[in-house]
């Protein structure tokens, strides 16, 4: 995880600070947009950690908290921003364990669409309270300061929808 924007795991002499990469001292915009990629790796090694916890890669989990309705296979490799082969292996895998389910459509045999089964959903709530319940990442924060910051990221992320709020899909 990264503790600060400087932090680095080799020897000294081998690792660069970021100030330096960047050419002097860091700008207020520099040191704000590296700060949300260290916060953006913290979130996914915490989403990596739970769904590991649960059985699951973190694509696995994220098709799982992608299914709210059924949906193509075609669909999801889009959202989740992946070759559709990647769908079909995962969805093998979640279907094996009765997670989910694939139906062809009646109107075009070549189209399925995947489906949480009853335990499916279970599973995705238990991953969903697990992964939003009080964290560490927030911690510092009180009440005041998390609203702050929730407003901040609203008009930062204005034309983000929530539900497209996902790393892109790698190979498992």
């Amino acid at each position: 995880m990264f503790e600060d924007v400087n932090h680095c795991e080799m020897p000294a002499p081998e690792c660069p600070s970021v100030a330096s990469m960047a050419g002097g001292e860091l700008g207020l915009t520099e040191e704000i947009q590296l700060r949300l990629l260290a916060l953006g790796e913290q979130l996914r090694q915490h989403a990596a950690t739970i769904g590991n916890r649960h059985g699951f890669t973190p694509q696995q989990a994220l098709l799982l908290f992608r299914l709210n309705a059924p949906q193509t296979m075609g669909q999801i490799a889009g959202a989740l921003d992946c070759d559709p082969s990647n769908v079909t292996g995962m969805s093998s895998r979640l279907e094996v364990r009765g997670l989910v389910q694939r139906v062809p459509d009646p109107s075009d045999r070549r189209t399925k669409w995947l489906t949480l089964t009853d335990a499916g959903r279970s599973a995705r709530e238990a991953l969903w309270r697990e992964m939003f319940a009080e964290s560490e990442v927030l911690a510092p924060l009180d009440d005041g300061q998390r609203e702050t910051l929730a407003t901040l990221l609203r008009v930062i992320t204005a034309e983000v929808s929530l539900t497209d709020a996902v790393v892109p899909c790698a190979d498992e």
